[in-house]
């Protein structure tokens, strides 16, 4: 966690921002927990710990957490955004049902190779990979 305040810590200085301790606290509550969280479900969980941080607040620090570099956001098959760990969590893409909204994540590093070995064979700059699958969980196919 260390890492991650410092990222964030370096951000801020960087770029002139504000240097709120909500923005720490919605830190600390993001790294530590596992899965994809909306904003509100994500806002839910930073206010057991930290009940006076608003949503308001929550919103703005996970758009400040995300330009560091610590979060990613991505579109569920509902089209609601949920925000996941990025930092040191590059190699990997989801496996999204369809049917329930699940989301599974997989190592894709592998493909990743394959669309580096491409994108060279085009002499084409990748700023960015990605391999989503949508289908029918397991659960959902029963």
């Amino acid at each position: 966690m260390r890492e991650e305040i410092k990222i964030l810590a370096d951000y801020i200085a960087e770029n002139a921002l504000r240097n709120t301790h909500q923005r720490y606290d919605v830190l600390d509550v993001f790294i530590n927990a596992e899965g994809h969280f909306s904003i509100d479900e994500l806002h839910e969980l930073v206010r057991k710990k930290y009940p006076r941080v608003s949503y308001s607040s929550t919103f703005r620090a996970m758009q400040v957490i995300e330009k560091a570099g610590l979060a990613a956001r991505l579109r569920d098959v509902d089209g609601v955004f949920r925000f996941e760990h990025f930092y040191k969590h590059q190699n990997h893409a989801h496996l999204v049902c369809t049917s329930c909204g699940q989301i599974i994540e997989y190592d894709n590093s592998e493909i990743i190779k394959l669309q580096k070995k491409i994108a060279a064979r085009y002499k084409f700059k990748p700023t960015g990979f990605g391999a989503k699958i949508r289908g029918i969980c397991q659960r959902c196919q029963r």
